[in-house]
């Protein structure tokens, strides 16, 4: 039979900023006392156990990936080798979270995940007071995630009416709010907070953004600018950006290429076919045209 987490605290599910935790079920009782480490030094943690008995359903895990801060995966075979798990982890890098991994020293995922994870920050499997310590202290938790709002289990309460229970509590919270909820969330995704505090960076996705976005890099220094299919249209804030490669193939409705012209220190451009007769000016003006189906 599955065990059944020992956690103290329910799935936090409100407005604030959160750690999303997940572990495989051979692994609850560390990931719980990491967790148990986490909330005593004020964080708030969304932890769960794939294939436990009292595990999230997927859209719940979904939504904890989609809103948390940073994302922290504790891997093992086990863990690895289910299809929940994994999915979890996968949702998260396609979410574009902050992910952090905690796995013994050595060990390789496997799966197809070693590849995936292979830029992603891995800490060594040590006691929990040690795993939670290098967690908070290897800025991996944002001071956004500290706070109140974690819902204490209650003793031989079922899952289902566990949450029940916070779900009316949280109503109670934030049913004057919701409206601020919803804004938070969608700030927290927008070009706005994303790329508020980025510079001197030696790359930078905006794909995810509209070509609004350019305007909030003004003056910034960015190495390579990456961009290549994101629908663009007007690209003129571009122009005041100081960078050095910039990656805009397959926006074939970008309406000219001119202000890359303005662009300081640009050394090449990497284009589509279909947008190759907008972009005459570039070679003569010293720039390396690259050239993608």
């Amino acid at each position: 039979m599955a065990k059944k987490s020992k956690f103290g605290y329910l799935p936090y599910i409100g407005p604030e900023g959160f750690v999303f935790m997940r572990s495989y079920a051979s692994d609850m009782a560390y990931a719980d006392s990491i967790a148990d480490e986490l909330a005593k030094n004020g964080v708030r943690v969304f932890s769960d156990c794939a294939g436990a008995k009292d595990c999230a359903l997927p859209e719940e895990v979904a939504a904890g990936v989609q809103n948390c801060e940073t994302a922290v995966f504790v891997l093992s075979d086990a863990a690895c080798a289910n299809l929940d798990f994994r999915n979890s982890i996968n949702y998260a890098l396609k979410e574009k979270k902050k992910v952090v991994c905690i796995r013994d020293e050595g060990f390789v995922p496997g799966y197809g995940l070693d590849m995936q994870l292979a830029n992603v920050p891995m800490l060594n499997r040590d006691d929990a007071v040690s795993a939670a310590a290098c967690l908070a202290g290897g800025g991996f938790l944002p001071d956004t995630v500290k706070g109140p709002g974690l819902i204490a289990k209650q003793t031989g309460t079922k899952r289902r009416t566990q949450s029940y229970i916070a779900l009316a509590a949280a109503i109670v919270l934030l049913i004057a709010g919701a409206v601020i909820v919803k804004d938070r969330v969608d700030y927290l995704n927008s070009a706005e907070y994303q790329l508020r505090d980025v510079d001197n960076v030696e790359y930078l996705d905006i794909t995810r953004f509209d070509d609004s976005a350019l305007e909030l890099l003004e003056g910034k220094t960015i190495g390579t600018l990456y961009m290549e299919g994101m629908d663009a249209k007007d690209i003129s804030a571009i122009s005041r950006i100081n960078v050095t490669d910039v990656d805009m193939a397959h926006n074939p409705d970008v309406e000219s290429l001119d202000p890359l012209l303005g662009c300081s220190g640009l050394k090449s451009v990497t284009v589509s076919q279909d947008m190759l007769d907008r972009a005459p000016a570039l070679p003569d003006a010293g720039i390396e045209l690259k050239v993608v189906r």
